[in-house]
């Protein structure tokens, strides 16, 4: 595969979905629900998925990856998401999908996203960072505690992605990151600025943080020039 990378921000509604397309591979953030991605994927050309990466287990961000996983179109290589300790159908419904994927396909399946994978995730000229969380942060689970003795949940350790190209910021990618989450973020120390940020949530309500607290503190951290709300 040798193309200039693009990067599409899918129009999902209420869900998140984007695709890398790189000098080497495919990689693809999140899926929601429905058909959309694969469509996408179909019109570009595109059979080979190099890995998935899934910011965290909510239906809107994961649904659509059991599309991908049982379609005979096209391959995924491997699929990086955190352990949800909560039981839910689309969950059991994803994981059964990855194992058809794994027994048919070779598709390999890495139960961790954390910041253990940052630059190792190869697909060409751009670097793909994890950012958040950090391999004890997530080791809580969604319904335990940090090291501080916070509470976590889905969104507090959903996975940070920051696209670089080169030495260029190119995008941030925070899945349903909250105000927790954010805060973790900060104390990690980790460089998050970024060119386009994509607003966690769609553009809804971060949680139990105060909306505007929580958009000055994130885009002061991100420094964006472009944010995109789903």
């Amino acid at each position: 595969m040798m193309v200039s990378p693009s990067l599409s921000i899918l129009d999902v509604g209420h869900g998140n979905c984007a695709v890398l397309i790189d000098t080497k591979a495919v990689v693809v953030f999140d899926a929601c629900v429905g058909d959309l991605l694969l469509q996408f994927l179909e019109e570009h050309g595109v059979s080979e998925i190099h890995s998935v990466l899934l910011s965290h287990a909510d239906k809107d961000h994961i649904a659509g990856v059991q599309t991908l996983l049982l379609s005979e179109k096209v391959k995924v290589g491997h699929v990086y998401v955190n352990p949800d300790s909560r039981a839910t159908d689309t969950w059991d419904d994803f994981r059964r999908a990855l194992r058809v994927a794994r027994e048919t396909k070779e598709t390999i399946v890495n139960p961790e996203l954390t910041t253990n994978l940052s630059g190792k995730i190869p697909c060409g000229t751009v670097r793909v960072e994890v950012l958040h969380p950090d391999p004890e942060t997530a080791l809580g689970s969604t319904a335990g505690t940090d090291l501080h003795g916070n509470r976590l949940n889905p969104h507090s350790v959903s996975a940070v992605i920051r696209l670089v190209s080169g030495r260029i910021p190119v995008a941030l990618l925070p899945g349903d990151l909250d105000g927790d989450g954010l805060l973790l973020l900060k104390k990690g120390g980790r460089n998050a600025k970024a060119r386009l940020l994509v607003f966690p949530h769609h553009g809804g309500h971060p949680g139990k943080s105060d909306p505007v607290e929580f958009t000055t503190s994130l885009c002061r951290l991100v420094r964006p020039q472009l944010v995109v709300s789903r």
